[in-house]
């Protein structure tokens, strides 16, 4: 969960209404071999204005299928419109959000797909990254996914016990 490297997106990788678009390559753990570290991609966007108190809401957000290849990283190709309203209503409510390509999917590897542990360790591992990080987000995270990121959703909720225990998820 340690941030590596960070740089704007382009425009057409961004979230239209974010103030700011960063991708994100941060450590992980490989999810099928156990303690192998893995680098993975994702992205943080942050809604515009000052951070309240304490940082901006977190909303961890899973996206759906987009392929195996590295070419479909949404970090890579940018967000399907309806990925797009459905991330501008968070940030319209002050929220932050972070999101992981998922182990493999942008990255060197194979993403092993539907692999739901992979998937919790990237998503754990990327909030781990932004909060230790300079970023104005909260230590209060929220997790939401749609498609393989609902199952993605589920498994992170389900490994943080053991996996991130310190991190903060109200639901």
């Amino acid at each position: 969960g340690l941030l590596l490297r960070k740089e704007m997106l382009s425009e057409e990788q961004s979230v239209p209404g974010a103030d700011q678009n960063i991708r994100l390559l941060y450590s992980s753990t490989d999810g099928l071999k156990g303690e192998s570290p893995v680098v993975v991609s994702g992205a943080l966007f942050l809604p515009a204005g000052d951070a309240p108190d304490g940082g901006w809401p977190l909303l961890l957000w899973s996206h759906g299928t987009v392929g195996i290849a590295d070419k479909c990283a949404p970090t890579w190709t940018g967000y399907m419109p309806f990925h797009e309203e459905h991330l501008q209503s968070w940030l319209s409510e002050g929220y932050a959000i972070v999101t992981s390509d998922y182990q493999g999917l942008g990255t060197n590897g194979t993403h092993p797909y539907l692999a739901t542990q992979p998937e919790a360790y990237s998503n754990l591992d990327a909030i781990r990254a932004v909060q230790g990080a300079d970023f104005p987000v909260s230590k209060k995270v929220v997790i939401a996914g749609q498609s393989q990121g609902a199952g993605a959703a589920f498994a992170t909720a389900g490994h943080a016990p053991t996996y991130a225990l310190e991190l903060d998820l109200r639901g």
